[in-house]
């Protein structure tokens, strides 16, 4: 039985959606890679509507939390911007496996900061790593080695910010959108 999205605390993070010719992407580098048996057993893939860049993990949010997030993300300024990802990258400590990148967009950067400022403000969660843009396409990759496959490049320009919810179900974790924004 899931949660409604309107009662009790949800896990809730701000992220942007690939499109779906980038998500066929993503999942052909993830069958590369376990074809290769490159992943060790035990690795697991993130589906295909999980697959996101996270901009901030906010935690568990009260109803009336989301709901001034949600107003202070709207005044918020939000630019458009193009993020490349190029290379794996495995994160031993939460045990995943990403495609990840640098970023040097000062408008992502700042849509970052305030991101963590609101989030702050509200008693939210904020990171205590800094931004590093991912995307993560395995879970549960806390033994193996990283791979050497050099994956091709993926840029990434969405045209909407998210607000997901974490949802717990029976069959996994989703990632289901609660409200966007537009980008621009």
């Amino acid at each position: 039985m899931s949660t409604s999205p309107n009662t009790l605390k949800q896990r809730l993070f701000l992220g942007f959606a690939p499109d779906e010719s980038q998500r066929r992407q993503l999942q052909a580098l993830q069958r590369e890679l376990q074809h290769q048996q490159t992943t060790p057993q035990g690795w697991r893939p993130v589906l295909k509507d999980n697959l996101h860049l996270t901009l901030a993990f906010l935690g568990n949010a009260s109803p009336e939390q989301r709901r001034e997030l949600e107003l202070g993300i709207g005044q918020m300024h939000k630019p458009r911007f193009a993020q490349r990802l190029e290379r794996l990258q495995l994160w031993r400590g939460p045990g995943v496996l990403c495609l990840g990148g640098h970023t040097e967009d000062d408008g992502l950067l700042q849509l970052y900061r305030d991101s963590q400022t609101l989030a702050g403000t509200l008693g939210l969660q904020q990171s205590e790593h800094g931004f590093h843009p991912h995307i993560t396409l395995f879970r549960k990759a806390k033994a193996g080695q990283l791979p050497t496959l050099s994956p091709e490049p993926l840029t990434l320009k969405p045209e909407q910010l998210h607000l997901y919810w974490s949802e717990s179900t029976p069959s996994g974790v989703r990632y289901r959108i609660l409200h966007s924004w537009d980008l621009g």
